[in-house]
């Protein structure tokens, strides 16, 4: 009898935290955010990109890329500081800059055109690293640098992840495939992999993937993206189409890192009618967590953003703005 009670309060305690784990969607805060600053031209009379792929804060400066001409600094209040960088040929010029990395005084700046990554130290060229060779990189997805390897999503036969060093020489194979990909499909297994203080998350672009590795490549935890409403609504719409080998529809289009949060940029195209304005907020100090979504009411369609304390800045692609957020604000 005693052993039989011992067995229900085991089962029951293991049922109630596993209940504490999972909040309901009533718990998830849902708000509606107007942007409280709206910059469309900078103080030089110049206007605001057309196409801004990729955004970080560092320090009281925030840097944002011109694919057309390198990457521009704005100040706290959103100044344009400087431009760095320009289209040609030479080993500090640009054929598209777009997603990047910053680390202390680092920048490493994917350059399209010349599939390879740029290094600037304090805002100087240092080198141009090759991607190692024979490798497919996916080209719109973040990556990060820890220990003096470059971690990136790669699309192909081996892992979805490679880590190489800057002599591109030396790489490894990280992560796991999944049930969602596909070697029929290779364009869809495109992933972000963004840093954070105990590993790294990686996120399906176009997949609904999202895991957390530790920098050996073990899998730490998974996350059931189909949880979330806007991703779920779109999954179920995609399996009405038919599946194209060279083409994809990207749900993720940015993910951002920032203290013990992460934020996820999601898009939705169901019947034709494009929308990329929902942001996911989860709480990551722990396990994985659902904890706010965020609708960016100031635009239909965002590329690119990122989140320093209370705010969040992000690219507006139809107005060609920098939308300023205040996340903390609710309608």
């Amino acid at each position: 009898m005693k052993r039989t009670i011992w067995i229900f309060i085991a089962v029951f305690a293991v049922a109630w935290a596993g209940c504490r784990k999972e909040k309901s969607i009533s718990d998830v805060v849902s708000k509606t955010l107007s942007a409280c600053r709206v910059i469309d031209e900078f103080s030089d009379s110049s206007f605001v990109p057309r196409r801004v792929v990729c955004i970080d804060a560092n320090q009281d400066h925030f840097y944002c890329t011109d694919y057309s001409a390198g990457y521009f600094v704005l100040d706290k209040d959103f100044n344009l500081i400087k431009r760095v960088g320009i289209v040609g040929q030479g080993p500090a010029d640009f054929l598209g800059s777009a997603h990047f990395y910053m680390q202390n005084d680092s920048l490493y700046i994917w350059n399209d055109g010349k599939q390879a990554i740029q290094l600037f130290v304090n805002d100087k060229h240092e080198k141009q690293i090759a991607m190692p060779k024979g490798l497919s990189f996916s080209p719109n997805t973040r990556f990060f640098v820890e220990n003096q390897q470059i971690y990136h999503s790669v699309r192909g036969d081996t892992l979805p992840v490679v880590a190489f060093d800057e002599n591109s020489i030396k790489k490894t194979y990280l992560c796991r495939f999944t049930s969602q990909d596909d070697v029929n499909f290779k364009l869809h297994s495109a992933r972000h992999i963004i840093k954070a203080k105990n590993g790294f998350y990686v996120i399906g672009s176009a997949l609904p993937i999202f895991q957390k590795y530790d920098f050996d490549g073990k899998l730490l935890e998974t996350y059931n993206m189909e949880k979330l409403p806007e991703i779920r609504q779109q999954l179920q719409w995609m399996k009405s189409q038919e599946k194209v080998p060279n083409a994809h529809f990207t749900m993720c289009q940015d993910v951002f890192y920032d203290e013990g949060k992460l934020f996820l940029l999601a898009a939705t195209n169901i019947h034709q009618d494009y929308w990329c304005n929902t942001v996911y907020v989860f709480d990551v100090a722990e396990n994985i967590e659902h904890i706010a979504t965020l609708k960016l009411g100031s635009g239909r369609a965002y590329g690119s953003f990122c989140v320093k304390s209370d705010t969040l800045l992000a690219h507006n692609m139809m107005d060609a703005s920098l939308d300023v957020y205040n996340i903390k604000s609710s309608k």
